[in-house]
């Protein structure tokens, strides 16, 4: 029995729809879809930039992420573009989830960082529906 207890703790635990604790950042907050991120810190004695996490959910009974990635790049000619030469950190997730949520991001510091949570939601009956946020990837 005691077992079973412990089993049913860590299943609960896996599932759980909270967001992690610590400063929240809102990059969308709608009927059908929210997106938010941790604070970016940079630690000067590692000259690393780091998010604890960035993720995002739908919920029950909406259409599912069909895939999520997250990337971080350096933008080195300032066109907001990603060019795979650019590409720092990438991140991806091709389940078919309710929530995703990418963790332990961390890249060297260096300026004009950018970052891109691009979402992929259920297909409807308009066809796929991608959700793309865009932010510079700086010390909050």
């Amino acid at each position: 029995m005691r077992w079973a207890f412990v089993i049913l703790a860590a299943c609960t635990a896996c599932s759980s729809t909270r967001w992690p604790s610590g400063r929240k950042y809102e990059l969308a907050e709608t009927p059908e879809l929210i997106s938010r991120r941790g604070r970016i810190v940079h630690d000067k004695a590692t000259q690393q930039l780091s998010m604890p996490w960035i993720g995002a959910r739908v919920p029950a009974g909406w259409l599912r992420i069909e895939s999520a990635r997250f990337v971080i790049w350096h933008d080195d000619n300032g066109d907001k573009q990603l060019q795979e030469r650019e590409l720092l950190l990438s991140r991806a997730c091709t389940e078919r989830v309710e929530k995703v949520m990418f963790h332990d991001l961390q890249v060297a510091f260096a300026p004009d960082l950018q970052a891109r949570l691009t979402l992929q939601l259920g297909r409807d009956e308009l066809g796929a529906n991608e959700q793309v946020f865009d932010f510079a990837f700086e010390r909050d």
